[in-house]
């Protein structure tokens, strides 16, 4: 199965597969997982933080997940280096800079086809074995 790479045109619901993967097309986590779920034929659909970038919702629900304030990866040197202008930045000014600046967002996200969060980050190999019980070589 071949991965469907969706663009956004217009503000309309996303067409939903058994597994939604989000992230970055050419980050190694993401294309990992994805020749994962290619080689074992397993239905989903990718949808890249460029050209998708996540709604208010979506990023709330990145949070809650990982029961934070914000999505961050705080590990990431973009962030590192906009800590303090991040900080004092409000809420929608925050949420706005995390649409801008998607690299410092954990990746990949991985939701059911009804938008529930069922994976933020980690490794590629553990996370499809864990979301389908396929074992895989590490």
């Amino acid at each position: 199965m071949q991965a469907t790479t969706l663009k956004r045109t217009q503000d309309i619901p996303l067409v939903r597969a058994e597994f939604n993967i989000f992230g970055i097309k050419n980050d190694p986590q993401a294309t990992t997982l994805i020749e994962l779920f290619d080689y074992h034929a397993i239905e989903y659909k990718f949808f890249d933080f460029r050209d998708f970038p996540p709604t208010d919702e979506q990023l709330q629900r990145f949070a809650d997940f990982l029961d934070e304030e914000y999505p961050l990866n705080q590990r990431s040197n973009l962030y590192k280096k906009n800590e303090k202008k991040f900080k004092a930045l409000g809420h929608k000014e925050k949420l706005d800079w995390l649409r801008l600046h998607y690299h410092v967002l954990p990746r990949p996200v991985v939701e059911d086809r009804t938008e529930k969060i069922l994976s933020i980050g980690g490794r590629p190999q553990r996370i499809f074995e864990d979301l389908t019980g396929i074992k895989v070589r590490h």
